[in-house]
């Protein structure tokens, strides 16, 4: 038997079909980075620009089975790290009654935290995500209704997601710009030894697969203007989106991919998801600044099986459900979108070459280090496997500068060089994407239901029934620990930094002062100011160091420059003056449970204290400036008191009634100074009092109205 003759036919047959499936790789590698070349990149935003605008109400929703492990952590986590005002961001959690475990501990979150929101499906679980989402958009809008509110857009998270503590600011500045926002998905890796190799060996393949795909792939479509396409989480969606559909489900119910169904079809409705690669300064050692993506982190899947079951999930769901040849050829896409989509329909195909190519690739290598003989030097499978080795170098050098720039040198070293050119980590995501891929296939050809729509057209012989749908077949999660997570918060003096106030060089010059080291690592106010030592030393402000503190500690700032628009008539008749002079400490406002007290770096330590003892009463702390203290004691002394008429003032009136708490009012206040706008222009723009029906409503309106035709007259939807 001439064996030469059939494994050079063999390695042809091999060649020649990696060569068909991935040469226009290499070609779109070429272009796109000639592109980015040549033409200017879109404009990015600073940090500092994200509170040029006040802030939007987000909604965010979670869809929850069985995470009674984690829910809690998650969602508290949400609440203490995300730089965003509590009162504008509302979680709705979506649970199922047969799952009293979840129900239980988001019910414990909601009776604890005002904008917690339990979401209890109609039905029992698990249905699908797409059909929990569908249900807590339900439920936001008649939030909505009652609350006579307007949320900008929807945000989707996994239930056991770590979100970027300025990804809600983020999304609230990009919805001025775009209807439709993904942020990066970064898997959460250990940093890699020895004795953890091969333990994170599926995990790692997880961060491989995804720092190419969110940090190269995702910008060059998005650059391109090609097809982006959702990742399932992180994914903000105005409410403009959320109006098209009317009444309507947003996702597709009867699709495992739901996520990407919905950013294919909002393509050929013309609207774009625009693709987020955002950074933020973080001080590091010596003053050297590191960057930290907004992104969405989170833990993947450690063991084959569950890595192969939920890339089953993805490529039955992406490639057999969602797309099809009619994409590409009959589309109301451009070229460039119907390319991108080709590129990810053909991984059905293209995985499936994983075993028999890395053997053949191997023998190729081999070939030009031993004599063996069946590969001459000559010949057309030569030259076609010295292509694909190229081929092969390239991507490694691509996907190896993508991890640098996520995780780093030494992860990049471990995911690249562990042997070169052909790692353990690629060899070994081949193989999980190879079984996932031809478990998707059984699946496709021996279930029906998993086939595009075809379960709208199941019915039994004789009685009709209701369209099935497939069950949720989620991977199970467990959250990183609390020590951990302190990682991924913001401190003082990453918030200085990234608002340009201090350079990473000089907060480290001035932490090295024993007085001020103390202060950085107590910084807080509770029963007053202790971080004093930054602005007393004039490496900061007043303002801007208040305003970082209000920004971590979640305490609102009152950033006025007069007291004309505060209304102190009731004062002088509750509190002693003498005695609020020696706290210098002012109740700006009066909720109907609170007090809410001004405090300074000049008010005493104990102020909260005396007073609670001296009147009984409940206190809300909020930071304001020393003169804007010393302005309003002096009104008060003098009795005199010109501020607003609160009955014909709409946020005090709102505010009165308990449409929207103290912190909502104080950023109205804040925004109308800063902005020179009217009182309703600003609520309007927060989304807040939309019975007022201010002139957004009618902009909204005209900006939409002819997306809205598009959408209807491709017949997305109805």
């Amino acid at each position: 038997m001439n064996w030469p003759g059939i494994v050079q036919t063999l390695i042809f047959i091999i060649a020649l079909s990696y060569l068909l499936l991935g040469f226009d790789d290499l070609v779109w590698d070429i272009v796109t980075m000639l592109h980015k070349w040549i033409k200017k990149p879109k404009s990015r935003f600073n940090i500092q620009d994200l509170d040029s605008i006040p802030p939007k109400l987000l909604a965010v929703a979670i869809a929850a089975w069985r995470e009674d492990n984690i829910i809690t952590d998650v969602v508290e986590n949400i609440l203490a790290s995300v730089l965003y005002p509590k009162s504008m961001y509302h979680l709705f959690v979506g649970v199922y009654p047969n799952d009293l475990a979840t129900y239980d501990a988001v019910s414990k979150l909601a009776s604890k935290y005002g904008n917690v929101h339990l979401v209890v499906n109609c039905r029992n679980g698990p249905t699908t995500k797409a059909q929990n989402i569908n249900y807590i958009i339900s439920h936001i809008k008649s939030y909505e209704e009652i609350h006579n509110c307007r949320f900008a857009g929807l945000t989707i998270h996994d239930a056991e997601d770590i979100v970027h503590p300025y990804e809600f600011m983020a999304t609230s500045y990009l919805y001025e710009k775009y209807d439709a926002l993904q942020f990066p998905v970064i898997p959460l890796q250990e940093m890699p030894t020895l004795t953890n190799f091969f333990r994170n060996l599926t995990s790692g393949t997880y961060a491989d697969e995804f720092a190419e795909n969110h940090f190269t792939t995702m910008v060059r479509r998005d650059a391109v203007n090609a097809f982006v396409p959702s990742a399932g989480t992180g994914l903000a969606l105005s409410h403009k989106v959320l109006d098209y559909h009317k009444n309507s489900a947003l996702l597709s119910e009867d699709s495992l991919t739901e996520d990407y169904k919905l950013s294919l079809n909002l393509r050929k409705a013309g609207v774009s998801l625009h693709y987020v690669l955002e950074k933020t300064p973080r001080p590091h050692t010596r003053g050297v600044l590191k960057h930290d993506y907004i992104a969405t982190r989170s833990r993947f899947p450690t063991t084959f099986h569950a890595a192969v079951r939920q890339k089953t999930r993805w490529t039955l769901g992406i490639t057999m459900q969602s797309i099809s040849l009619k994409d590409i050829f009959k589309s109301e896409l451009s070229f460039v979108e119907r390319y991108s989509v080709y590129k990810d329909l053909k991984a059905k195909v293209a995985n499936l070459l994983t075993l028999p190519g890395y053997p053949v690739f191997i023998f190729f290598v081999l070939s030009k280090i031993f004599p063996i003989g069946v590969m001459p030097p000559t010949g057309m499978p030569w030259y076609m496997g010295l292509l694909l080795t190229g081929m092969t170098i390239e991507h490694q050098l691509f996907r190896m500068r993508a991890i640098i720039n996520i995780y780093g040198w030494r992860s990049a070293i471990v995911a690249c060089f562990c042997p070169p050119i052909l790692s353990i980590r690629l060899v070994w995501g081949g193989v999980i994407n190879m079984v996932a891929t031809l478990r998707a296939w059984r699946q496709f050809l021996s279930n029906p239901i998993t086939r595009p729509d075809a379960s709208r057209n199941i019915t039994a012989p004789r009685v009709a029934q209701k369209p099935r749908i497939i069950a949720w077949a989620k991977t199970d999660h467990d959250f990183i620990a609390k020590d951990v997570l302190k990682r991924f918060r913001c401190g003082l003096g990453d918030v200085l930094i990234a608002k340009g106030i201090i350079s990473a060089a000089r907060m480290r010059a001035a932490s090295l002062k024993p007085k001020t080291r103390v202060a950085l690592r107590k910084a807080h106010l509770v029963e007053g100011l202790s971080v004093r030592c930054l602005s007393d030393d004039g490496v900061v402000s007043e303002s801007q160091l208040l305003s970082a503190l209000s920004a971590i500690k979640h305490i609102p700032y009152l950033k006025i420059q007069n007291t004309d628009v505060i209304d102190f008539s009731y004062i002088p008749h509750i509190f002693d003056p003498a005695l609020l002079h020696e706290l210098f400490t002012v109740p700006f406002f009066k909720t109907n449970t609170d007090y809410v007290f001004g405090f300074c770096q000049k008010s005493s330590c104990d102020a909260q204290t005396i007073l609670r003892e001296t009147y009984d009463i409940s206190i809300k702390a909020i930071f304001a400036s020393e003169a804007l203290i010393k302005e309003a004691l002096n009104k008060i002394s003098e009795s005199t008191f010109p501020g607003v008429v609160t009955d014909t003032s709409i946020m005090y009136r709102l505010f009165k009634k308990g449409m929207i708490d103290c912190e909502q009012l104080i950023i109205v206040i804040n925004y109308m100074s800063a902005l020179h706008i009217s009182e309703g222009e600003v609520l309007d723009l927060m989304g807040l009092d939309q019975r007022e029906g201010y002139a957004r409503d009618k902009l909204i309106v005209s900006r939409t109205a002819g997306l809205e035709r598009q959408l209807l007259a491709v017949g997305i939807f109805e």
